[in-house]
């Protein structure tokens, strides 16, 4: 079975870190941290029955010593075995095996796996498996063309999730939700930079200011980011089995209060007096921006092909009758191309980089075929 189309089939693990929850310590930290306090202060009293030139002796190799990482070493899932068994190997990659021992313990992380029915959670199960799959074709393709990943560039990139977790506690209490050890976090940081590069090696993609710009353009017409307008309002409720004289009624008040505001009454103070809406207490101002395909189409519509300050209506839609004015108008939600440029280039980044990682995948399959046992 072929999923390495699935982009999924990578980002899942990813997903197990970087949605890091923001929770309580734990009982098991609280405890390490005990440890660590008392081990500090016992490290403190040794310290002062050290003799002076000892002390200062130890001190100076700390300081001559050579930066080192303070990363424990990453261990490879797609090859670590479970201490109290090893397992029935589902698949073979590279001479990379896959057990169901750890396709279950990936199933497991996050919990909620009992709440699945079973065709869901074969689903997952096989989901799961490719993932395993995927990250053992990664690590054979790095190795067979030369990428490696130094401990200081695996330090960085831990440093980069833990602030993106919003630091160290958070990060480590993210890891205990989702059940991964520090070990195996290191090891799926060391898979992404492996893939990233391996990808970047063999499909080589760059994003330019001219690919940029035509992202951006394109954004700008989209309804989402597209042109906004805000609105302030009168409205005249007409219940729903209301005859056309009910509405007859309602609309010559509408036009009754547009002709005292064009008279020189301030729409706020009319929205006041007369409106129904639940903007009646702020002058009728609408609160939200308003799109395109905000509704009550009627409504909004006109507002796009006028400029601010300028009143229409009587307007009937399902609920009454409304009166308008444009109070605000911008070009687009999306801001400049200067504010968003950044953002654009990591969009188009990332975009190029999953579909060339499928590519690669199809590659690396083709040059280390995938043995499955079931």
């Amino acid at each position: 079975m072929n999923l390495s189309g699935r982009t999924s089939a990578l980002t899942l693990a990813l997903a197990l870190i970087l949605a890091l929850p923001a929770c309580k310590k734990s009982t098991e930290a609280d405890a390490d941290k005990k440890k660590q306090t008392s081990a500090s202060k016992d490290d403190g009293e040794k310290a002062e029955k050290e003799k002076p030139e000892e002390a200062e002796e130890k001190q100076q190799a700390v300081e001559e010593a050579p930066r080192q990482a303070p990363v424990p070493k990453a261990i490879d899932r797609s090859t670590k075995a479970d201490s109290d068994a090893t397992g029935k190997v589902v698949a073979k990659v590279g001479g990379i095996e896959i057990t169901d021992i750890q396709v279950e313990k990936e199933m497991n992380r996050g919990g909620g796996i009992q709440n699945l029915s079973a065709g869901q959670q074969a689903s997952r199960k096989r989901v799961v498996r490719e993932l395993l799959v995927n990250q053992a074709l990664i690590k054979v393709g790095a190795k067979n063309d030369g990428v490696e990943i130094s401990d200081d560039e695996l330090f960085a990139e831990r440093e980069r999730w833990v602030k993106e977790a919003g630091g160290e506690e958070t990060f480590k209490a993210g890891l205990v939700a989702r059940q991964l050890s520090e070990e195996e976090a290191l090891d799926i940081m060391k898979a992404t930079l492996l893939s990233r590069r391996l990808v970047q090696k063999r499909l080589p993609f760059e994003v330019d200011e001219e690919a940029i710009r035509a992202e951006y353009d394109k954004q700008k017409k989209d309804v989402k980011h597209g042109q906004k307008v805000r609105i302030s309002e009168i409205f005249l409720p007409v219940i729903e089995t209301a005859g056309e004289a009910m509405w007859d009624e309602t609309m010559k008040q509408a036009e009754g209060i547009l002709q005292e505001i064009k008279g020189g009454l301030d729409f706020a103070e009319a929205a006041k007096k007369y409106s129904k809406g639940p903007t009646a207490e702020k002058g009728g101002r609408r609160p939200a921006l308003a799109g395109k395909k905000s509704g009550p189409k009627e409504l909004f519509a006109p507002a796009f092909e006028m400029a601010v300050g300028d009143l229409y209506g009587p307007i009937r839609t399902k609920k009454g009758v409304y009166l308008a004015k444009v109070e605000e108008k911008i070009d687009s939600a999306l801001g400049s191309i200067e504010t968003q440029g950044v953002a654009i280039r990591k969009q188009l980044e990332m975009r190029s980089y999953d579909k060339n990682l499928k590519e690669v995948l199809e590659q690396l399959r083709k040059e280390f075929p995938v043995e499955y046992m079931d």
